[in-house]
C-alpha cells in the first residue's frame, strides 16, 4: 500500500516510529514487561506485550488517529524491521483496548524511568544556558 508517496506508509511515520524504536530497545521493553509480570499468556497472540508498549508510545506520536490507524502504522514499521509477522491482520479497537488493559501502566512507567534521560551532555554545545540545561 502506498500512502503519502512512500511505500508502506508516510515518510514522517517511518522517521517518528524509527526514532522511537531506536531510542527504546526491544530488550529493555522485554525486561520491563517481565519485571512487571505482564509477559504474554500464550504464544502467537496478535498483540504481545512488547507491541503494546510500542503502541502506547505511538499513541502519543499520533494522538489524532484512531486505534486501528495507529496499529497499521506501527505494524508497517515493525514489519520493515522484522519485528512483526506479516501474516497478522490489523487488530480491532476492541482487541487493542483489551490488550492495553492486560498490559497496564506499570511497564510503560518503568520503561520511561529507564530510557527518559537527557540527550545532551555537559559538553554539548547549545544545550546549556549558564548552569541550566535547556529543555526545548
Amino acid at each position: 500500500m502506498t500512502r503519502g508517496g512512500v511505500v508502506g506508509g508516510r515518510l514522517t511515520d517511518w522517521v517518528s516510529l524509527g526514532v522511537l524504536t531506536a531510542s527504546v530497545p526491544r530488550d529493555v521493553v522485554d525486561e520491563v514487561v517481565a519485571v512487571a509480570g505482564r509477559q504474554a499468556r500464550r504464544v502467537g497472540g496478535k498483540l504481545p506485550p512488547h507491541v503494546m508498549v510500542y503502541f502506547a508510545m505511538a499513541m502519543a506520536l499520533f494522538a489524532d488517529e484512531d486505534y486501528e490507524e495507529i496499529a497499521v502504522r506501527l505494524g508497517e514499521t515493525l514489519s520493515g524491521w522484522g519485528c512483526w509477522d506479516a501474516q497478522w491482520s490489523p487488530p480491532t479497537s476492541g482487541g487493542i483496548a483489551q490488550a492495553r488493559a492486560r498490559l497496564g501502566f506499570e511497564p510503560v512507567r518503568a520503561l520511561f524511568e529507564r530510557v527518559a534521560v537527557p540527550v545532551a551532555g555537559e559538553l554539548t554545545r547549545g544545550a546549556w544556558l549558564g548552569d541550566r540545561r535547556l529543555m526545548a
